[in-house]
């Protein structure tokens, strides 16, 4: 026989004990079932998303996405997804400088909730400076000209400091104009 209880709110952990008898007396075999902490921001209310899609970036053309946190006293916990129609390199830099431009549609992704980010994300800022490089990798698309496409999915967090501005380059490299997609996930504890 199997029963559930809830410990606490719908934002907490969930204990399902397992009740068997022994010798007629009932036996508990507690088993835990937790989720994953971003899993669990997104419950709180805490994980935001902003993305920008080009559907034409020429050769060796850019497409940025630009995370300010400097509306926040903790750590940004960021994590992204990039998809490209072929060939492109991926870039992240701390501490640029310029002029952020064409802010974006931040979305809090627990619909219930009312928390507002703290960051604010932006596509095609004006560069002065891109700042320190931290992260660069290839985002192969195919060989021999069969350009499939490839996605960069940065799964580790990065915890950003606050006060900082952020840059995702995605240069297109492929020889031909392709489609570029970016999507920044964050959350704040």
């Amino acid at each position: 026989m199997s029963h559930e209880k809830k410990l606490g709110s719908h934002d907490q952990l969930v204990r399902r004990l397992e009740y068997e008898t022994v010798d007629g007396q009932p036996a508990f075999a507690p088993t835990v079932i937790s989720i994953n902490r971003p899993h669990q921001e997104v419950h709180e209310g805490n994980t935001f998303q902003a993305s920008t899609y080009t559907g034409t970036v020429a050769n060796n053309d850019f497409v940025y996405f630009a995370l300010s946190t400097t509306g926040t006293a903790n750590g940004t916990h960021l994590s992204w997804e990039i998809t490209a129609g072929g060939d492109a390199v991926v870039s992240l830099y701390e501490g640029f400088t310029g002029t952020l431009t064409n802010e974006l549609s931040v979305f809090n992704l627990n619909r219930l909730s009312p928390n507002l980010s703290p960051n604010s994300a932006f596509e095609y800022p004006v560069i002065s400076a891109y700042g320190t490089l931290l992260h660069t990798q290839l985002l192969s698309g195919g060989a021999n000209n069969q350009f499939g496409g490839g996605i960069a999915r940065r799964d580790t967090e990065w915890i950003l400091a606050y006060g900082k501005v952020y840059l995702l380059a995605t240069q297109n490299i492929a020889g031909t104009a392709q489609p570029i997609s970016i999507v920044g996930q964050w959350y704040q504890l």
